[in-house]
């Protein structure tokens, strides 16, 4: 479940909600000439080291871009790969979709690495003690995801994630053997594909 398996050197990809610019940063090193858009100016400021406003900042293949993932002012067909990850919860969908689709070249690729609202302990750790169960946020489901994806061919999805959100109680040896469990347990047993943590989808233009 490595988004950056679709990133080739010279791909120009953009990440929607780039937050700390983690992932950016790794795309660009990777070749990608890579925008990281994001709300925060405080994190675009992580990405590239300055910003200031929604205009365009760059360091070499990354560039910084301040605003929202609903109306992104840049040219249509001007990306090879538009990447999300766990930032769906705090998006308009449709209008992020029309974006999408926007800005993607013909043959280009939707990415997204989303958690899901279905995994009953998960949504009791979220209610109770998440960091960010006061933000509003709305988790995409498996409806949200079909309505999202309307436009796209070639949709492929895959579900992540039955034990895996119990690897933080075993420590970081548990958790390999743990994500082997969740494969094989959801490989096997498709019922429990519904209560998946996680949703990987790639979906072409």
């Amino acid at each position: 479940m490595d988004p950056t398996e679709w990133v080739v050197p010279g791909a120009r990809v953009l990440e929607v909600g780039s937050g700390d610019g983690t992932l950016a940063r790794r795309l660009a090193r990777q070749g990608a000439v890579t925008v990281a858009l994001d709300l925060a100016g405080e994190a675009l400021r992580r990405v590239t080291g300055d910003s200031d406003g929604p205009q365009l900042r760059s360091t070499g293949r990354l560039w910084g871009l301040q605003g929202r993932a609903e109306c992104i002012p840049l040219r249509a067909g001007a990306f090879d790969l538009v990447l999300v990850q766990t930032s769906l919860m705090h998006i308009d969908l449709e209008p992020f979709a029309f974006e999408a689709r926007r800005l993607l070249r013909p043959g280009g690729r939707l990415v997204l690495v989303e958690p899901m609202p279905y995994h009953p302990l998960v949504a009791l750790y979220r209610a109770l003690w998440s960091a960010g169960r006061g933000s509003g946020a709305r988790y995409p489901s498996r409806r949200d995801l079909s309505r999202l994806l309307q436009g796209f061919t070639s949709i492929r999805i895959s579900r992540h994630g039955f034990l895996s959100p119990f690897g933080a109680w075993f420590g970081a040896r548990a958790v390999v053997w743990i994500v082997r469990w969740d494969r094989w347990l959801l490989a096997r047993v498709p019922a429990l594909r519904r209560l998946a943590w996680f949703s990987y989808v790639v979906a072409e233009r």
